[in-house]
Order: structure tokens, then sequence, then C-alpha cells
């Protein structure tokens, strides 16, 4: 139970993140003091030169980069939570995950409609999307690598036997 607990505890810690994050205001100027302390730090004095239509374009970045994350991390998690038990991802669980991740995110869009000063948008379940498709394409070329590895190596190669 502990073990299994272990592969689907951050699975559902992350979604709980989600849906916390999703019922707070959306404005788009929550973000900016956020953005305005990372840029200082990475680039000082860029903040200052921002004209306001520049920092309205960089905020939208921000914030959908951030929509693309929380979705890579949470199809991560959901490949973990799926793998339990098993020593290798199978294909079926990487298709699993990316559907439970893509549900999730219309779920997340649908909460939305019913928080005040948040808008539901389907936009932006595609831009989950792209995070849910780059955990998927990443899984498929680590698994790749680790199959074209057991061809190369054999294992009856590996433990020096021939």
């Amino acid at each position: 139970m502990k073990r299994r607990l272990f592969y689907f505890l951050p699975l559902l810690l992350w979604m709980g993140l989600i849906f916390y994050l999703s019922g707070r205001a959306g404005a788009n100027d929550n973000s900016l003091p956020l953005l305005a302390r990372l840029l200082e730090r990475v680039i000082p004095g860029m903040w200052a030169r921002l004209d306001a239509q520049n920092i309205d374009d960089v905020n939208f970045i921000f914030r959908k980069s951030a929509h693309i994350t929380e979705y890579f991390i949470l199809t991560f998690w959901a490949f973990r939570a799926l793998q339990y038990g098993k020593a290798r991802i199978a294909i079926q669980d990487i298709a699993t995950g990316a559907v439970i991740a893509f549900l999730y995110a219309c779920a997340d869009e649908f909460h939305q409609a019913f928080v005040p000063n948040r808008t539901s948008s389907f936009g932006d379940v595609m831009v989950d999307s792209i995070g849910v498709a780059l955990a998927c394409v990443i899984v498929l070329l680590w698994k790749g690598h680790q199959s074209l590895g057991s061809a190369l190596f054999p294992s009856s190669l590996k433990g020096g036997e021939e």
C-alpha cells in the first residue's frame, strides 16, 4: 500500500495544486509581479525598458509557458503512477497518461467557467496539450533509446558472458 501511494501521491498532489491555482482570480495582472522579479534577475534593467504592449506580450508568453509546464509535469506524474510495479513503461501507459492529462485539462477549464474573474477557454486546453505532447515525445524517445540499447547490447552480453 505504501509503495502504491509512493507512485500515486505526487500525481494527486499535482492535480490538487492545479485545481487550487485554477480557482484563484486569473487576471493577467496577477502574474506581473512574479514576471517582473524573474525578468529583473535574468536581465537586470529589462523590465523598466519594456512598454505596455511588450509587457502584455511577455506576460502572455509567460502564462502560456506556465500552462505547458504544468501539464508536462502532470503527464510525467501520470506516467509514473501508471508504471507502478512495472520494469518499463508500456505504450498503452503512455497513451493512458496522455488521456488522463488531457481530460484533466478539459475538467480544469470547465472548473474555471464557474470561478469569478476566470474564463474557460478551449484554446488553453490546446496549450495544455502541448505540454502533454512534449512529455509523450520525451518518454517515447527515452523508450526508443532503451529499446535500441537492448538491441545493441542483449542481456546475455551485458554480464560479460559470450
